[in-house]
């Protein structure tokens, strides 16, 4: 998965990636799009909060004065701004978790020296190892092998 900053700070590379490999763009924008609202919530969560945090030391001073009715009424309003945080905090959950399932779908970036191209056509043999091997015979694949020789009893596991 792409680290956060690299949308943040250089998206175009992402982008310049997706062109080589000819995917579209939204997926990206959207994660762009998607950590903007998220960093908008968590300020607007974190100002509910210390609005609430300044609230609430006033009651200790209204009750220091004797003015009762003067906390009840800032201890109601610590209450509206508790139930406002937790609305807040689920909004901004819920846009992370979109984020980041969005952004665990985009592909990690592409080497510099991997070849441009419309299909497997276009890639390159780097290196050969050994020799290909030549049977006189019609290779099996390892499924085939183990039905053949009854090395597993595939019904009984299953």
């Amino acid at each position: 998965m792409l680290d956060i900053t690299l949308f943040r700070e250089n998206p175009q590379l992402i982008f310049a990636d997706h062109d080589k490999r000819g995917i579209a763009h939204d997926k990206v924008q959207q994660v762009i799009d998607l950590d903007l609202k998220w960093r908008d919530l968590q300020h607007q969560t974190n100002q509910l909060r210390q609005q609430k945090n300044g609230a609430a030391r006033g009651i200790g001073e209204a009750m220091k004065s004797g003015n009762r009715d003067e906390a009840e009424k800032i201890k109601a309003q610590v209450a509206d701004l508790g139930k406002e945080i937790t609305t807040a905090e689920s909004a901004t959950d819920e846009a992370l978790a979109q984020r980041d399932n969005i952004r665990m779908t985009i592909p990690n970036i592409l080497h510099p020296d991997v070849p441009v191209g419309e299909d497997e056509g276009g890639n390159t043999q780097h290196s050969v190892h050994g020799q290909k091997p030549i049977f006189d015979f019609e290779p099996r694949t390892h499924n085939e092998l183990i039905e053949i020789n009854k090395w597993v009893d595939l019904k009984r596991a299953a």
